[in-house]
């Protein structure tokens, strides 16, 4: 199966944030994610943009297999 990682194009790190919207559901009484919006930012070096996180992908072994 192939995963797909983000990583920061200047420091390497995986602690990459996305900005985000929620709203207050009261039905659930809880926030529910309804939207995620271009904004990234690496936790590690603090440089951010929109879509600035290298997508990686990688192959898992049967290990990783449901």
């Amino acid at each position: 199966m192939e995963n797909i990682e983000m990583r920061c194009p200047h420091c390497g790190s995986a602690s990459i944030l996305k900005d985000a919207a929620a709203a207050w559901d009261a039905e659930a009484q809880e926030w529910t994610l309804v939207s995620v919006h271009d904004h990234e930012t690496c936790e590690d070096c603090e440089r951010s943009g929109d879509y600035m996180a290298e997508r990686r992908t990688f192959e898992t072994g049967m290990e990783d297999a449901p």
